[in-house]
């Protein structure tokens, strides 16, 4: 990414990515769509990440839990799995390639019920992991 020209819109290039990033669990029943973990995936090359998120508290930002899922079911049914780890490995390993950028695209998902997760969830985004961290 570094020799590209600093000028050059995003439009213009052509970013590897992967669709439903996080679901890559083996346990059964899980959805899996990944056969490779987030840090083998940027290892490989991938630079986009397709999140789908749900908040667990989805009116109340004060509440950091968020969990990933696919449509209305948790990625694995082994127990939940959060946002976190997974802004952590984007950290770890844009510190040890200062020159790569990874692009993510946070989707807002879940139970029918949760309607208003649509809503809450940029706000949530902002409030729990944006705002505490400009530097990232």
């Amino acid at each position: 990414m570094s020799a590209l020209p600093l000028d050059l819109p995003l439009s213009a290039l052509s970013i590897p990515g992967t669709h439903n990033s996080h679901a890559h669990y083996r346990a059964l029943p899980s959805v899996r769509f990944q056969s490779t973990d987030i840090q083998t995936q940027l290892t490989n090359g991938i630079r986009f990440l397709d999140i789908r998120l749900q908040p667990v508290h989805a009116s109340d930002p004060t509440k950091q839990d968020i969990h990933l899922v696919h449509g209305a079911f948790p990625i694995t049914l082994t127990g939940p799995k959060s946002l976190a780890p997974i802004l952590q490995t984007c950290y770890t390993f844009l510190a040890h390639h200062p020159t790569e950028t990874i692009l993510l695209s946070p989707k807002p998902k879940g139970p029918p019920t949760t309607s208003s997760t649509a809503f809450y969830l940029p706000r949530f985004l902002e409030e729990q992991y944006i705002r505490p961290n400009p530097h990232k």
